[in-house]
């Protein structure tokens, strides 16, 4: 796997954040910040990942279903997942915890 974020390794566990609210309309997500007042649009793909993230799960178990999910190459995968998860992070929308 390539590296990706200096925080951000296959070991990584990510979680949502408990204060982040989410609405599901026709295939994707809308996630809203209530603290900060923003709200995210997710495409299918991150409505996927979104639903995915509903219990702690390590960054590369992540990237391996995405793999299976939607049968895109593995170094896609974690350098999409990479990027999405770096976004989110960035929000204050996901927590990462180091193993």
């Amino acid at each position: 796997m390539n590296p990706g974020s200096a925080d951000l390794a296959g070991g990584t566990v990510l979680q949502r954040s408990d204060r982040v609210l989410v609405a599901h309309l026709q295939g994707e997500s809308v996630l809203l910040d209530p603290d900060a007042g923003r709200y995210y649009a997710l495409n299918p793909v991150g409505s996927a990942i979104w639903s995915l993230l509903e219990r702690p799960l390590a960054l590369a178990t992540l990237a391996e279903l995405v793999v299976a999910q939607f049968a895109v190459a593995p170094e896609v995968a974690w350098r999409d997942c990479v990027t999405f998860v770096e976004e989110l992070k960035a929000h204050g929308l996901v927590e990462l915890q180091a193993r």
